[in-house]
């Protein structure tokens, strides 16, 4: 099996109006102003992530058995899809093993990359690119990787909780809070344990018929993993 290695990126340089260097990553040492919440500047400094994403599918299709369809098609349907006008190549890998998760890669013209996988996992890389969150591609293609590499290992747990009575605490201004009666949960982890990461949201306005899809695909995955985990990928018995 080769290694992945992620494609070399030449410096680019952002200027503010004055001339000066923009230090992107390290911009507020006392927190960003108010107006950069709202402002989106020099998103080209995301296009390396592109060039991550194509590495890691050439990577992948070298190295494990899966199937490959490329198309805008591929994004129909697809929960929390950028718009179709942003989308500008969509990529999945099909791995060739039950209870196996497919991954799509969609590139859009922000620039940016989405990762989609399982049964309702999805990862957007940069996760907003606006002046105040001051991300860079590198943290976003770290992530991308991380993601990448562990669910193809079998590092994707999923899960649709509840219903359950709400939880409603007060604390001590009386301020009332209710807690998710109904909720989509994703765990994350890497094969050698050196990443974890997941995240639950709120699911009390999916449609029904959405809900009972994930659970029917979950349902279907435990009977082939013990774990309720996506499966690792099958390698290719000879890379290509």
């Amino acid at each position: 099996m080769s290694t992945y290695v992620r494609p070399s990126s030449g410096p680019v340089v952002f200027r503010d109006a004055a001339g000066k260097l923009i230090n992107y990553g390290s911009r507020w040492q006392n927190g960003p102003p108010e107006d950069s919440y709202s402002t989106l500047e020099n998103l080209e400094r995301f296009r390396p992530l592109h060039r991550v994403a194509e590495a890691l599918i050439e990577h992948l299709l070298a190295n494990y058995e899966v199937t490959v369809e490329s198309g805008s098609q591929l994004t129909e349907g697809l929960e929390h899809a950028p718009a179709a006008n942003k989308i500008t190549r969509a990529v999945r890998l099909t791995p060739h093993r039950n209870g196996s998760s497919p991954l799509l890669f969609v590139f859009t013209n922000y620039p940016g990359v989405w990762l989609y996988a399982g049964t309702f996992f999805s990862g957007a890389y940069p996760v907003c690119g606006c002046n105040a969150c001051d991300e860079i591609w590198q943290t976003q293609a770290d992530s991308l990787e991380q993601d990448t590499f562990a669910i193809i290992s079998g590092g994707l747990t999923e899960s649709v909780n509840g219903p359950v009575p709400p939880e409603v605490t007060e604390d001590r201004n009386g301020q009332i809070t209710i807690g998710m009666s109904l909720s989509l949960a994703t765990r994350i982890i890497s094969a050698d344990g050196s990443f974890e990461g997941g995240s639950e949201s709120n699911a009390e306005n999916v449609p029904f018929t959405t809900l009972s899809r994930y659970r029917a695909t979950l349902d279907r995955l435990a009977l082939v993993s013990n774990g309720g985990n996506w499966l690792p990928w099958p390698r290719a018995v000879q890379p290509r």
